[in-house]
């Protein structure tokens, strides 16, 4: 038997059951309750199908105008949970039902669908981490002509060196499922794209403060005011006298 978790996340949880040896937990979207079976096991550890029921409140009444439902597998060493979207309704600016039950209902209609996509998550994402593996493989900087080569490789948009430059190849974190195994490519190349862009300016910056400096030289002598005393005589090129003539190089 499942029962939900009486910790701090509880109070996001409508209702927990079990289907075929799974269980199903339906939850307000946003939170994170968790179900208990009575050997211990909890759903952030075992396979189950989460409906997640949309909405908000305005002025101060509830409303209800969405559902998704999710199936969530094995947790991946780094402790994140595999899972997949099945379904997903939400209606932002039109539909809002004073009542969860229409939305529970339509959740609760796709649980085969969720059985089925739970039983093919591993062979899901197995097949991603397969078809990534070439992209990834590329985990230096690239020069144009290097990227180029590497996008026909893996089959990816290759991007300007512009786009490579944006924000979200600089600072975006994509992984599946959340995108697509193609867009994750075409960003991990364009990121080490980048790489090699920055490199390429941090060199310039360094090369152009490195350039040697010097105290301008005398060539020639002029009886006028000094543009910064007023003094006579000046020198070229500066037109400035012998005092405020440069004493350290500029």
């Amino acid at each position: 038997m499942w029962t939900i978790a009486q910790d701090r996340h509880a109070g996001g949880a409508i209702s927990i059951c079990e289907q075929g040896g799974v269980p199903i937990l339906t939850a307000h979207v946003g939170t994170y309750p968790t179900a208990v079976a009575d050997d211990g096991r909890s759903t952030r550890q075992v396979p189950h199908i989460l409906i997640s029921v949309q909405g908000g409140r305005i002025n101060g009444v509830p409303f209800f105008n969405g559902v998704t439902v999710q199936a969530f597998s094995l947790v991946e060493p780094s402790g994140r949970q595999r899972h997949l979207t099945v379904f997903s309704d939400v209606n932002h600016g039109g539909r809002r039902d004073e009542s969860m039950d229409a939305w529970i209902s339509l959740g609760e209609s796709k649980i085969t669908d969720a059985l089925s996509v739970l039983a093919t998550i591993d062979a899901q994402y197995d097949a991603a981490a397969l078809a990534l593996e070439p992209a990834q493989a590329y985990r230096h900087p690239l020069s144009r002509a290097d990227y180029e080569t590497a996008c026909n490789v893996c089959g990816a948009e290759a991007l300007t060196d512009d786009a490579c430059q944006s924000y979200g190849v600089q600072y975006g974190v994509f992984t599946y499922p959340e995108y697509a195994v193609e867009h994750i490519v075409k960003m991990h190349l364009a990121a080490m794209r980048w790489r090699h862009i920055e490199a390429d300016q941090k060199a310039a910056r360094q090369s152009a403060s490195a350039t040697p400096q010097s105290v301008p030289v005398k060539t020639g002598q002029l009886w006028e005011p000094c543009e910064q005393c007023g003094c006579e005589p000046v020198y070229m090129p500066l037109h400035l006298c012998d005092k405020c003539w440069p004493k350290c190089p500029i």
